[in-house]
């Protein structure tokens, strides 16, 4: 068992989420976190056309994310479906069983990220959830392996999220990963991107291990996207399609800024 469930704080909050997903699923067990620590979710853009498409079709969902709560927000604001996976860093795994069954793993240790709040949470994980490490070529063979399995659970009809650019600066160049996941997503069937946006959260958001604690904090702001049916751009290679995306991304936000 991770020493992090040794924690009086964070030891009920996996608790409470763990046993939360396997009742009601991931998407209501986050909700419920929200509920208990008093978060204020204000979600815009999930007309019914868009909560339909994230609901029950082969959806690849691509998010900002600059702090760790975005995750919470993010699968709080979503329709509940069983067959939701979020791409994350590895050293978030093996906290909770029935949490894992909705993750697939990626090994960015060699990425080097500078922010501070970056920089603490690594420190922190390695102290008390150490998890395997591995050289930058192991690390890519690991990465290949998982976002084939992204694909297969798209073509398989799930909803996948991905963060292709995790971080606070949105203008940063993204990883090619979600050109790969939709590339071998490849499929007769239609397949749809949906864009998401999180505003509000801060260093501060752990706060929101403690029950009500919320209250004091902004409230968080989750944006979506018009569903985009992307069959035709996934004859292109993976670079190709990630700049497509990235871009039409890019547009997007500023659009909602102007």
């Amino acid at each position: 068992m991770s020493q992090l469930t040794r924690f009086p704080i964070i030891k009920p909050f996996v608790k409470n989420l763990d046993k939360d997903t396997e009742k009601f699923g991931l998407q209501q067990a986050m909700m419920n976190t929200a509920v208990r620590s008093g978060t204020k979710l204000i979600i815009e853009g999930l007309n019914k056309d868009t909560e339909k498409v994230l609901k029950n079709e082969r959806v690849v969902l691509v998010a900002n994310h600059p702090h760790e709560v975005d995750i919470l927000a993010l699968f709080a604001s979503l329709p509940s479906r069983p067959d939701t996976s979020l791409i994350i860093s590895h050293s978030f795994m093996n906290l909770a069983r029935n949490i894992d069954k909705h993750l697939i793993p990626v090994y960015v240790d060699h990425h080097v990220n500078d922010r501070v709040s970056k920089k603490i949470m690594r420190k922190f994980l390695k102290t008390f959830h150490p998890t395997p490490r591995y050289s930058p070529e192991v690390e890519h063979e690991r990465n290949i392996e998982s976002i084939k399995e992204a694909s297969a659970r798209v073509k398989n009809g799930g909803l996948i999220t991905i963060f292709p650019n995790p971080g606070s600066d949105i203008t940063k160049k993204w990883y090619r990963g979600v050109g790969h996941l939709l590339k071998g997503a490849k499929t007769d069937d239609k397949i749809y991107v949906v864009k998401s946006y999180i505003e509000g959260t801060s260093m501060m958001d752990y706060l929101r291990l403690i029950p009500h604690a919320a209250k004091l904090l902004t409230p968080i702001r989750i944006t979506f996207s018009e569903p985009i049916e992307v069959s035709s751009i996934l004859k292109k290679d993976p670079k190709e399609i990630t700049s497509i995306l990235e871009h039409d991304y890019k547009d997007w936000i500023n659009s909602l800024k102007n």
